[in-house]
């Protein structure tokens, strides 16, 4: 995700992938599980803050505790990291059943 310019883009992406798998699951009627999530993300601390504010409920699914700081392999990146935000199976499947689909979202007049 890191070719997207800044956090507000990363977390509408991520909040726009997590809703279309919500509808997935949720059509499913229990045959299609919620998978393992995965995002390698520049400037992983802001991007949580920026999804706190835009979603704050999707938001609970990303544990600090879980983020995982990777270093850049490329020689011109080598001062650079990224972070894995994941979230396992089990967490986005409870997540799943038991937070209406909107929860969270901003709601414009």
């Amino acid at each position: 995700m890191r070719s997207f310019l800044n956090e507000q883009v990363r977390s509408y992406s991520i909040i726009k992938l997590l809703d279309e798998l919500r509808a997935k699951v949720d059509s499913s009627k229990g045959e299609f599980v919620a998978p393992n999530v995965q995002f390698l993300v520049q400037h992983g601390y802001e991007l949580l803050d920026r999804l706190d504010a835009d979603n704050a409920s999707l938001r609970t699914l990303f544990s600090m505790d879980d983020m995982a700081r990777v270093g850049a392999s490329d020689s011109r990146t080598s001062a650079h990291y990224y972070f894995r935000l994941t979230i396992p199976t089990k967490r986005l499947q409870a997540y799943f059943e038991t937070t209406p689909a909107n929860a969270g979202k901003e709601r414009r007049l």
